[in-house]
């Protein structure tokens, strides 16, 4: 983690189809599909995040995470990585993290990033918070109170009243 860059990899060429030696960080990370590239970061982040900041517990925190990545072909197959503490300092600080990858295409097919984190005194309320922060930017309160009107199925003419909109 300190060097940002992949130390170890093997077996890329059966899943990607890169050989081993073109895989750098760089060329990984450039793989990911664009429409779950962001959330994929975040969900690394603050799982790094949190490691980082609980290092007394964190040797047997593990990130499990789906999403869409490109083959050397182009094609983007769906995959499943799981992420876990390799090496800690003798304080518990994370040095580096091992990551396996399996291609779980002939299970999922969906566009769907899903995730779960397990990890010692993780507030997964607040975690899902720091994850999803940009979300709170894409409606106004006022599209807010009628979505939540909608979720309570609600219908216009009783949204309509209640919010006193047309």
């Amino acid at each position: 983690l300190s060097s940002s860059k992949i130390t170890f990899h093997k077996g890329f060429e059966n899943v990607l189809g890169f050989s081993d030696d073109e895989v750098t960080l760089e060329t990984y990370l450039a793989q990911f599909h664009p429409e779950d590239e962001a959330l994929v970061n975040r969900v690394g982040k603050y799982s790094i995040l949190h490691s980082i900041n609980n290092p007394e517990d964190s040797e047997n925190n593990v990130l499990h995470i789906s999403f869409r990545i490109r083959k050397k072909n182009n094609d983007y197959i769906k995959i499943l990585s799981q992420s876990c503490i390799y090496e800690v300092t003798k304080d518990g600080v994370m040095i580096s993290s091992m990551v396996k990858l399996r291609d779980i295409s002939f299970l999922d097919t969906s566009n769907i990033v899903e995730w779960n984190f397990e990890a010692a005194n993780l507030d997964i309320e607040l975690f899902k918070k720091e994850i999803y922060s940009d979300n709170n930017l894409l409606f106004t309160l006022r599209e807010i109170e009628i979505i939540q009107a909608i979720a309570k199925n609600y219908s216009n003419s009783v949204i309509a009243e209640d919010l006193k909109i047309s």
